[in-house]
C-alpha cells in the first residue's frame, strides 16, 4: 500500500480503536484497497466525500495515472469498466466501483477505454514516472443514463 494511504488507513484504524468495545463506528469508511493485475497496482474509490478526501492525498509518487469519470452535468459516474492497452497487449481490465481510478503503469503510451451507463469513451495517454497523467472522462450524458434506468 502506498505511504499516504498507509497514514490515512492508520488514522482510520486509530479512530476505530478509540471507540468503546463493541461500539459500531459509524461514518468511518473502509479505505479503498489496492489491487494488482498483470503486475499493475491500481485502486478505485471516491464514493462519498470522505473517500474522495482520502484519495486526494495521492500524487504522482503514489500512482502515475489518474482517471475521473463524470457526466456532462458534473455528477460522478461509478461502476465503470476500465481497459488499458499497450499496443495490442491488454495491460489492465477492471471495474472501477468509484468515480476515481488510479494505476501505476510502466512508462509508455496507452489506449484507455471506459464503459459505463451504456456509453464508451477511448483516450490515449502517455505515462512517465515522476508526474501523474490525469484523464477526465466527463462526457457521460445524463439523458442516456436516465433512458437506460427506465428500460430496466
Amino acid at each position: 500500500m502506498k505511504p499516504s494511504l498507509v497514514f490515512a488507513t492508520g488514522l482510520l484504524a486509530t479512530l476505530a480503536l478509540a471507540a468503546p468495545a463493541g461500539a459500531v463506528v459509524a461514518g468511518i469508511p473502509e479505505p479503498p484497497q489496492e489491487m494488482i493485475q498483470n503486475g499493475v497496482p491500481y485502486l478505485s474509490g471516491g464514493v462519498g466525500r470522505t473517500e474522495r478526501e482520502l484519495l486526494s492525498t495521492l500524487d504522482e509518487t503514489d500512482y502515475d495515472l489518474r482517471l475521473v469519470f463524470g457526466r456532462a452535468d458534473g455528477a460522478y459516474v461509478a461502476n465503470v469498466k476500465v481497459v488499458v492497452w499497450s499496443g495490442a497487449d491488454r495491460v489492465l481490465d477492471a471495474v472501477s466501483p468509484g468515480p476515481w481510478f488510479y494505476a501505476n503503469l510502466p512508462d509508455g503510451t496507452y489506449r484507455i477505454r471506459v464503459d459505463g451507463e451504456g456509453q464508451s469513451f477511448t483516450r490515449t495517454v502517455t505515462v512517465a514516472r515522476g508526474r501523474q497523467a490525469s484523464v477526465e472522462f466527463g462526457g457521460w450524458s445524463s439523458a442516456v443514463a436516465s433512458e437506460r434506468r427506465r428500460a430496466r
